[in-house]
């Protein structure tokens, strides 16, 4: 039977708790990062020289994570990884198919019209019934007008005006609201806008048949709106109609809304009106309704549609308040 001494407590500590030389013996017996210098003790294993061609070609051929940085320090390849082309490019992209549909829109009208010149107006009936936002085409149930007119323009001019400030202001909008909450204020700001608009044609038209044969001597004058006003207002307000179709076209009521909603959201943001005053967001977006309002009351300029600027602007006011503040404030964006 083999028997072993107990070993001193004193050698035991020393082991455990505190590695010497001594106690040990040879400098064999110790860890090798006790062995080396103190620059040396924490750093990495170095790697294998040359590396093992496995591990090369899982190197190159494992396809990359589309992370972000939010996602850097959950991804499992440990390094920082580019955000995919969607993500980039989000606002641009957005913003820019709204736009290439205009343009296109555009083209097709340009077409129906050079056909019709010929005596085929097979495009031309397309584009009336499809793509104008008329009481006519809403009394026969073609509902959609009042988002597809605002794809569809009169001429390049239009097109420009109208879709200027929807690159301009619509890209910012993209990135803080997000791709859903902006399409939902684009389709609502067109909505509207056409709704507006024919509300204020439908008004008119019942103000000229009011007008005819009346005695204005005799008769109170009318109301428009709630206001009563003068026989000359009743006359140019009656006297301005639709400028294209029978209708409206633009996406300049988009526009409206977009900018309505960027006027609460930077309210000082700088910004130009036709490239040559520059002011505050504020500022200009009140210099634009106070003309808007003036046109609607004197009839001036009976080509624009001032009643759908106006209602363009107030829903985008109305939904930033209504739906996309609370939302940023319950997300944390705003």
């Amino acid at each position: 039977m083999k028997t072993f001494s107990p070993t001193p407590m004193r050698s035991v500590l020393q082991v455990t708790t505190r590695p010497r030389l001594g106690p040990l013996g040879h400098s064999s017996q110790l860890p090798s990062r006790l062995s080396k210098r103190s620059s040396q003790r924490y750093a990495r294993a170095a790697q294998m020289f040359p590396p093992q061609p496995k591990k090369v070609l899982n190197l190159v051929l494992r396809r990359p994570a589309w992370s972000s940085h939010r996602s850097y320090n959950n991804n499992s390849y440990g390094y920082y990884t580019p955000e995919s082309f969607w993500v980039r490019n989000k606002p641009n992209i957005v913003v820019g198919s709204i736009i290439g549909f205009c343009c296109v829109t555009y083209y097709y009208k340009w077409t129906a019209e050079n056909l019709a010149a010929k005596g085929n107006h097979a495009r031309a009936d397309l584009i009336r019934r499809n793509f104008v936002n008329s009481g006519e085409n809403l009394r026969e149930g073609r509902w959609w007008v009042m988002i597809s007119s605002s794809f569809a323009h009169g001429n390049l001019i239009h097109l420009g005006f109208s879709v200027l400030p929807i690159w301009g202001f619509g890209r910012p909008l993209v990135g803080l609201l997000g791709v859903p909450c902006f399409m939902g204020l684009c389709v609502i700001s067109a909505v509207s806008s056409s709704r507006a608009y024919i509300y204020w044609e439908d008004t008119k038209e019942t103000l000229r048949k009011e007008m005819f044969n009346r005695r204005w001597d005799k008769l109170k004058d009318p109301r428009v709106l709630g206001i009563q006003i003068s026989k000359e207002r009743a006359l140019a307000i009656s006297g301005s109609g639709g400028a294209n179709y029978g209708g409206s076209q633009g996406a300049s009521g988009i526009a409206c809304g977009l900018t309505g909603a960027c006027v609460c959201i930077m309210p000082w943001a700088w910004t130009s009106i036709f490239f040559i005053l520059p002011m505050p967001l504020w500022a200009g977006e009140t210099l634009l309704t106070i003309a808007t309002v003036v046109g609607m009351a004197t009839g001036y300029a009976p080509i624009v549609g001032h009643a759908g600027h106006l209602g363009g602007t107030a829903v985008g006011i109305a939904y930033y308040y209504g739906i996309a503040r609370p939302w940023l404030r319950r997300t944390g964006r705003f």
